[in-house]
């Protein structure tokens, strides 16, 4: 299939992706705009999204034993850039089902499990890294620095159960009608909470930051603390919501 790069964008982006994406300024300005380069590459060798979906794991499968167990820069570099292309390949997928209008439930559930993998995988091999850089850490607090690696865990589990609740909860609903899982309905603050949460965006950033800075266990302690916050106020939405 030969398209050009504006016809990809202009078959493909929809009014409802664009105001999504807005709730992430890295999406919107970088990584989709990036995708469409990949994408009509994809497109020449008639790729399905569902193709590019499970070849979007392959990357998060290299990049999480990368960050989690190398020793030097390099390493946790490259495991970053992996994730990197994982977000990029995650816009291809669904730029090609749009285009190509070959969305299906079956994609859905191939694209949410493969996120699921890059959801908990990134904060525990955060934690792991902190671990591996102990004895470059320019910012020590004389901890035991396994410490890192049991929060790195704990924050993987966060970052899945409070959805995990949210789709017991939604199960029967579209997802547009509710403001979780269609983004496009997030309020400022819940827009920006995402941004500061979501491994596509501030998260990735700061950890590259940190490997340069050798301060990846003040990156782990940060996002506890955030993931933490994260939980209570999503709970306390969903099960007053419940009460209702």
């Amino acid at each position: 299939m030969h398209v050009t790069v504006k016809e990809i964008r202009e078959g493909s982006y929809t009014t409802d992706k664009q105001v999504s994406d807005k709730t992430n300024p890295f999406v919107f300005y970088f990584y989709r705009p990036l995708a469409y380069y990949f994408t009509k590459v994809f497109l020449l060798f008639d790729c399905s999204p569902t193709f590019v979906t499970v070849l979007s794991l392959i990357p998060l499968l290299v990049g999480i034993p990368l960050i989690s167990f190398s020793t030097n820069i390099l390493g946790r570099v490259i495991g970053g850039g992996m994730f990197v292309l994982w977000i990029v390949l995650d816009c291809v997928d669904g730029t090609i089902a749009r285009l190509t209008k070959s969305t299906s439930q079956y994609g859905d559930l191939i694209d949410a499990t493969v996120g699921y993998v890059a959801l908990w995988g990134f904060p525990l091999a955060v934690g792991m890294a902190a671990y591996s850089d102990r004895l470059n850490s320019r910012i020590s607090l004389g901890e035991s620095y396994v410490i890192c690696v049991y929060m790195g865990g704990i924050q993987a589990v966060l970052s899945i159960f409070p959805r995990l609740v949210m789709h017991k909860k939604y199960q029967r609903s579209d997802p547009k009608d509710n403001s979780f899982q269609n983004r496009g309905k997030y309020s400022k603050i819940a827009s920006w909470g995402m941004f500061i949460l979501d491994c596509q965006g501030m998260p990735i950033l700061i950890y590259f930051i940190s490997v340069f800075l050798h301060t990846l266990n003040i990156m782990v302690y940060m996002y506890m603390c955030i993931y933490l916050l994260y939980l209570v106020a999503v709970m306390i939405k969903l099960l007053k919501k419940e009460q209702e």
